[in-house]
This record gives C-alpha cells, structure tokens and sequence, in this order.
C-alpha cells in the first residue's frame, strides 16, 4: 500500500483560496443587495406586474439567503482544510525524532465566519 503523502503548505494555500472565494461571494451578495434594496415593486401595477412582483418579492430573500449559506460553508469548508493542514504539519513535526520542523501556525482557524443578509 502506497503510504499517504500530505503536504502541509499546498493543503493550507488551498483552503485559503477557498475562504477567499467565500469571502469573495460575500462582497458579491452586499453589492447585489444594496443595488436591489430600493426595487420592490419595479414590475409594475397591472393586475399581471403586480402578481410577478409579489412572486418575485417572496422568492429574492430566499435566494440571498441561499447565496449567504453558501458563503459561511465555503468559508468553513476553507477553515476546515486549513486546519486540517495545520494538524498534519503537527502530526509531521512531533513524529521526527531529531527534532527538526516546525508545524505551521493555526492562523485563526478555529474563527467562525458568519454572513448575515441585513435588511
């Protein structure tokens, strides 16, 4: 069986570009719902705009708030990796008996990362 190789600062440099997407997508939905704060009501009041607009007006804050539960995941997924990383550079630097190696820094893994869709 071929033993299991992990490197340590390739797995953290990869769960860092995952929290930055997250935050990314984070900046993402404040723009989208600051542009689309003052459209309630935009397709009209005929009989036809107004039944649009109350389907649209219900279905919008679902979508944010799926947008927003995507971001904390990837954000945490991201902290996950990293963490996971910090962990088997731990493992690696107390398994070497001549005392060479240092782990790398848990940078704030443990933080939760939250986006909230404020209204």
């Amino acid at each position: 069986m071929t033993p299991l190789v992990v490197d340590p600062t390739a797995l953290d440099s990869v769960g860092n570009q995952v929290v930055t997407a997250g935050e990314g997508l984070g900046s993402v939905i404040s723009t989208l719902t600051a542009a689309l704060s003052g459209c309630a009501g935009i397709a009209g009041d005929d009989p036809v705009g107004v039944a649009l607009g109350h389907s649209y007006d219900g279905s919008a804050p679902k979508l944010v708030e799926a947008m927003a539960a995507t971001r904390n995941g990837l954000c945490c997924l991201g902290d996950g990796v990293r963490m996971s990383a910090h962990n088997y550079s731990l493992a690696e630097a107390q398994s070497n008996i001549s005392g060479q190696g240092d782990p790398l820094p848990a940078r704030g893994c443990w933080k939760i990362r939250h986006y909230e869709n404020r209204r």
